[in-house]
């Protein structure tokens, strides 16, 4: 099934305050969605992940990545300042941060702190500020909060939905991930090497200087690091 993209979505403006709190009922329950995938997801699926874009655990860590900004937009429209903050497009805390390492239920228990902060504080605005008007910088559409709601409900839906996808692999797919993990491991494990030995010549390099002007190998051990047999082979 095609799924539209993210960034090609359309958001029309909504009318009608009298369905924020349905739509709150939404962003509250993404962690238990979350959860209940996650207790689906057996073995390699909880590591899932597509070669075109996150794992499993990155969409996670992405949702999390976001709440900031959703909750820094919210307070600016409550304020009254129309110029929304800017979203990184290229995602880059998300492609960087190494979430594949993290626990998945320290990842659902830290999106969901993060939910919460923003569930409080749309359940203590004033009549006033849900008319309140801000722009949203990408799309130039204007927004208010019932708005700018309802447009991180659908986010957090873009994402469960790849959630989901990614759960269902086969096992080929499967192999060809384990593939791709162990030859990014056998990759850092070569760079790191190199840089070990590359730092290693350079004390080597030193240490040579410093046995040419006769220090003592207790000196040069001191200071470079290697051992006194390994200056005594230089």
């Amino acid at each position: 099934m095609n799924r539209t993209k993210w960034f090609d979505r359309k958001f029309a403006p909504i009318d009608d305050n009298g369905i924020f709190s349905c739509i709150l009922e939404r962003l509250e329950y993404t962690p238990l969605r979350i959860q209940h995938k996650a207790e689906k997801l057996s073995g390699n699926s909880r590591h899932a992940f597509s070669t075109e874009k996150w794992s499993i655990k990155k969409e996670i860590g992405h949702l999390i990545d976001l709440e900031p900004l959703w909750y820094a937009r919210m307070q600016q429209i409550i304020n009254g300042d129309p110029n929304l903050k800017v979203a990184d497009l290229s995602n880059r805390k998300t492609h960087d941060t190494d979430y594949d390492s993290s626990a998945m239920d320290d990842l659902i228990n830290n999106f969901a702190a993060e939910r919460q902060k923003m569930l409080e504080l749309l359940r203590n605005i004033t009549p006033e500020a849900l008319e309140n008007v801000g722009i949203h910088p990408r799309l130039g559409t204007p927004m208010r909060l019932i708005d700018l709601a309802y447009f991180v409900a659908e986010h957090d839906d873009h994402h469960l939905a790849q959630i989901t996808y990614l759960g269902q692999w086969n096992k080929e797919e499967w192999k060809a991930y384990d593939n791709v993990r162990i030859r990014e491991q056998d990759e850092r494990g070569e760079k790191e090497k190199i840089a070990q030995l590359a730092e290693k010549k350079g004390k080597i390099e030193v240490a040579k200087k410093m046995k040419d002007r006769t220090m003592s190998k207790k000196d040069i051990s001191d200071l470079t690091g290697l051992s006194e047999e390994e200056i005594d082979n230089l």
